[in-house]
């Protein structure tokens, strides 16, 4: 019964779908005008202001809100107060609709992901077929919405598609329930915007649409109200999903493929033999166990091009984020080597790579910048401020990612922001550190935010235990070139 309700949703079409696999409404990229336009008229509210010009990329978008029947194949419940398979799924939070859309991306091998609110309103608007109506679709709203009349009219959901479509033949985004986006809430900026994402951090998530417990004043297009923290669930709020049209290489010089929008970006690292430890450009700062200076050689491997931002560690563990300093842009802390351990397992799991922590070997001839490497005593350069972020400069907190000087292979933050778990024992410079008899606990590589600039060095090592959790200690991952 329930896949029957499904595949009367999504047509014939459908038939090779998951049972839970939306239908997708194509959505060509452009720019429009996000806010409080002229025919949105005297309902505005100050957070619908300033109107500013957005520019969006393509994309997919769910041409219905997502229904009871598909929540119930992919989660085995049915949390909504109102039950029926073509109605949408409501009584949720946002964490919810966040694991409801990992399930659907390891059944189906696709990359869905919430609508940035950007994203929503081009949508909602028509896209570029958009007809300029006040509302989605149309200036009727009980053409193409379900809402509150009056209170003494009864309020209850739906089912999806049985009012009129938008001019993109999209269903239901000014009226059956409010939708969850991705983003955090925040002001509007006036400048232009390309494919933008919100605030890099925030407590609340942005809320779209109206519903059928709504007035006419919160249906129209560009209402931005009803914000929630991510773990609250209300009756009225759903939410549809998005397919981004893009598709990225992984690594210089590999072929084009799939990318999972959670999956890190990764540089390709030529293999070759350096020295490791103490050399001449490390100083006077290096402490005994970066001695004796030695000869390595590793092979060639991808690392990733940032350390594990916390909106990749969040879609992947479930929001489970202990992070001190709050940003879906800043590197993730607050995690042990076990909790890697945990999101590498995840992370292989749901794309079917091989990602593992780099070796203490890889990491240091990565930082020193492969055959690429201009012999630096930090990883891209001799000053500090210009790649990374410590005791001196960094206002006693982690920064977003990326935003100092890569080094010479085009890799961020391997002197600053976090310091970086690896794979390896922490031991010696000798043959007996591969017998790993008495390990200390495990490498930790790079300097940190509150670290001084001789700690900060390419050859700089420390370590900790397993579960040693701390807001200076992030990570980030290899990928192994497999061998032919």
């Amino acid at each position: 019964m329930i896949a029957a309700a499904v595949i009367f949703i999504a047509g014939a079409a459908s038939a090779q779908r998951h049972p839970a696999e939306p239908e997708m409404v194509f959505v060509e990229g452009g720019t429009f005008t996000m806010g409080c336009t002229a025919e949105q008229g005297g309902d505005c509210k100050d957070d619908e202001r300033p109107a500013h010009s957005v520019t969006v990329s393509s994309f997919h978008i769910g041409k219905y809100e997502i229904t009871q029947a598909q929540w119930e194949s992919i989660m085995g419940n049915n949390p909504s107060l109102l039950k029926g398979a073509n109605l949408p799924v409501d009584n949720i939070a946002w964490n919810d609709a966040q694991e409801f859309i990992s399930r659907l991306n390891r059944a189906t091998g696709k990359s869905y992901r919430l609508p940035t609110e950007a994203e929503w309103e081009y949508a909602a608007r028509g896209g570029n077929r958009s007809k300029g109506y006040r509302y989605s679709g149309s200036n009727n709203l009980g053409e193409v919405a379900w809402y509150c009349i009056s209170y003494s009219d009864p309020v209850k959901p739906h089912n999806v598609g049985t009012k009129k479509p938008n001019e993109l033949g999209i269903y239901d985004m000014s009226g059956s329930v409010r939708e969850f986006c991705y983003d955090w809430y925040g002001g509007y900026a006036a400048s232009p915007q390309q494919n933008p994402t919100g605030p890099v951090d925030g407590r609340e998530c942005v809320i779209r649409g109206g519903g059928h417990g709504s007035y006419a004043e919160y249906c129209h297009i560009s209402f931005r109200g009803d914000h929630h923290i991510p773990n609250e669930d209300l009756y009225w709020l759903g939410f549809r999903v998005v397919l981004s049209e893009t598709e990225v290489a992984s690594g210089a010089g590999a072929a084009t493929e799939k990318r999972y929008h959670f999956a890190p970006k990764m540089v390709f690292v030529e293999g070759g033999t350096f020295t490791m430890g103490c050399t001449a450009e490390q100083g006077n700062s290096c402490d005994s166990d970066e001695k004796p200076a030695h000869k390595v050689k590793v092979g060639s491997f991808y690392i990733s091009q940032y350390e594990i931002t916390q909106d990749q560690w969040s879609y992947l563990m479930i929001y489970q984020n202990r992070s001190q300093f709050v940003g879906r842009n800043r590197p993730v802390e607050m995690v042990t080597w076990n909790d890697a351990q945990e999101f590498i397992s995840r992370l292989n799991r749901d794309t079917g790579r091989k990602y593992r922590l780099p070796t203490e070997a890889e990491w240091e001839y990565a930082a020193r910048g492969g055959k690429l490497s201009k012999g630096y005593r930090y990883s891209g350069s001799n000053n500090m401020d210009e790649v990374a972020w410590h005791d001196g400069n960094s206002e006693g907190k982690t920064h977003d990612v990326g935003t100092k000087k890569p080094n010479e292979l085009g890799i961020y933050d391997m002197s600053g922001n976090v310091g970086e778990w690896c794979m390896d024992w922490y031991g010696k410079y000798d043959a007996s550190s591969k017998l790993r008899l008495n390990p200390y606990g495990y490498v930790v590589r790079g300097g940190y935010w509150r670290y001084s600039t001789d700690n900060c060095r390419v050859s700089r090592r420390y370590q900790q235990d397993s579960n040693y959790v701390s807001p200076t200690i992030g990570f980030r991952v290899v990928l192994p070139v497999e061998e032919e």
